[in-house]
């Protein structure tokens, strides 16, 4: 079974072109428009990477973030939040806080895929179903 992955993000275009390159990675993409989505979406499918607009309409990314780890079941889920580099500085302080780690959005499809293999490699702890 291949790694699911969360991609959440309000633009179409983006979706598409996260989809298109985790897709061909051999991922299976689950999507979602806006952060209550996102959180519906997590809790149903129960994906092994989240990937998130740090702007989301419906909860921004810093609520979808402490709303899935505050579940023990995502407590090692890693999530990854996208964002301009101009946003990067006023919400640096936020982010080393909790559990979101940021990369920009203008992304190298290879920085991406590295950074997302990284992730989902790493040894996590087993967590129950519950």
């Amino acid at each position: 079974m291949s790694d699911r992955i969360l991609i959440a993000d309000d633009h179409q275009e983006t979706r598409s072109r996260l989809t298109a390159l985790l897709t061909a990675a051999g991922y299976e993409v689950i999507l979602a428009a806006d952060g209550r989505q996102a959180v519906e979406k997590a809790k149903k499918d129960r994906p092994d990477l989240v990937l998130l607009d740090l702007k989301l309409p419906e909860n921004d990314s810093l609520d979808v973030c402490d709303t899935l780890k505050s579940l023990p079941k995502f407590q090692s889920t890693p999530i990854l939040i996208l964002t301009d580099r101009a946003e990067i500085p006023s919400q640096e302080k936020s982010l080393k806080q909790g559990p979101g780690e940021l990369i920009p959005a203008k992304f190298h499809p290879t920085d991406l895929l590295v950074k997302v293999q990284g992730c989902l490699h790493k040894e996590r702890p087993r967590v129950s179903n519950a």
